[in-house]
């Protein structure tokens, strides 16, 4: 081979190489991945976040990066790209962007979640770790767990209620109240009951004592409660919520007044004549009373009498007729039975009656005033006939 020859492949070879050299190029490390644009930021669980990065091919020559990767876990949710993430060419010194669209697990609470891009080419990578915070909102409820009678509570009663209060939102809840609003249910205290700051998923105890009107009337009631509380930003939140309670009757009976009074109008009770006995009762509680059956038991006899119903401050007689054979003293007892949604209740108290026995001197002196009207009367009439005969 001639000695120009040999210099020709010699150059060829070296040219080749070259060659294969510049075909390696476009798989440098020259590749910087920027954020750009994060919206919003912070973002909200549920949310839809849009992530801008900037591909600048650094090297002096062109570039082509074979695939944007995008790695992500929860609570992000890869929706889509504006443009493509593979063959992606790049000049010298130039720079691409591509938009990454998410979206935002609703069920994420707050904190700083990381994502990586990396950017693959033949044998090399560049990896990009964005940072994006999210703030969670947080969402306030009120769960009864229980109290003092809830289902029979009496007018002018107190009672108390347990309250789960539950964040089942995403977010810190700060600066929590809870107020109760009703006129009929009053709060016993501030009026306003607060608790500590409460996170995802957390849950605080609360008890709260009430008043209860004395007018309300026997029915199924709700006493309803506002929840204002903040966000991790400081924007005021609010939820509303409410308890469930049932009021009964709570009628009860006392004894107004007794009257002991002789069937024949006389001013005295005496033996062997009817007489009667009225007792006056009144309903002094809160809701009506039924089924009110009434007995007078005294050692001379026994008597009953029944009415239907009282209702509240309601009074009405219940009367006994009566009649002692001999005279005396005696204590009689009053038993009184009535109903009302607490179930049967009874009332007692004694009564002292006496009885008198008519005297010989009064029966004389009635026979006497009987004889001289009649002596009167024929002494009357004798004279008037001697007048005539005249």
């Amino acid at each position: 081979m001639m000695p120009y020859a040999r210099a020709y492949l010699a150059v060829i070879v070296v040219l080749q190489f070259l060659s294969q050299g510049a075909d390696a190029q476009p798989y440098s490390t020259g590749v910087d991945i920027l954020t750009s644009g994060i919206s919003p930021n912070p973002v909200e669980p549920g949310s839809d976040l849009t992530l801008t990065v900037r591909l600048t091919n650094q090297a002096d020559f062109e570039t082509v990066i074979d695939r944007l990767n995008v790695i992500a876990s929860r609570p992000f949710v890869f929706k889509s790209s504006q443009l493509p993430l593979d063959n992606i060419r790049i000049c010298r010194g130039c720079s691409y962007t591509r938009t990454l669209y998410f979206t935002m697990d609703p069920e994420a609470v707050s904190g700083t979640y990381s994502l990586t891009l990396v950017a693959a080419s033949g044998d090399f990578s560049v990896p990009h770790v964005v940072e994006v915070k999210v703030v969670g909102k947080p969402n306030l409820g009120i769960e009864v767990l229980g109290g003092s009678r809830l289902d029979s509570i009496a007018p002018n009663d107190r009672f108390n209620v347990t309250l789960a209060v539950k964040n089942r939102g995403s977010g810190i809840a700060k600066e929590i109240a809870i107020s109760p609003v009703s006129k009929d249910f009053i709060p016993l205290g501030s009026g306003s009951f607060f608790t500590d700051s409460l996170a995802p998923g957390g849950i605080r105890l609360v008890t709260v004592d009430f008043l209860v009107s004395p007018n309300l009337k026997a029915d199924s009631y709700t006493i309803p409660l506002v929840i204002a509380y903040k966000g991790e930003t400081g924007d005021s939140l609010s939820s509303n919520s409410s308890i469930g309670v049932k009021v009964i009757n709570s009628g009860r009976l006392d004894i107004q007044s007794v009257k002991i009074a002789s069937a024949g109008g006389e001013t005295a009770i005496y033996e062997g004549a009817p007489f009667l006995a009225i007792v006056r009762i009144e309903n002094i509680g809160y809701g009506d009373v039924t089924s009110i059956a009434a007995e007078l038991n005294c050692p001379f006899g026994r008597k009953k009498s029944f009415l239907g119903k009282l209702e509240k401050e309601e009074d009405a007689p219940v009367v006994f007729d009566m009649k002692a054979a001999r005279s005396g003293k005696y204590e009689c007892l009053m038993n009184i039975s009535y109903s009302n949604d607490m179930g049967e209740l009874r009332l007692s108290g004694k009564i002292d009656i006496e009885i008198e026995r008519k005297g010989i001197d009064a029966v004389l002196v009635l026979l006497a005033v009987m004889i001289a009207a009649a002596f009167l009367a024929l002494f009357f009439r004798k004279r008037m006939e001697k007048g005539s005969q005249k």
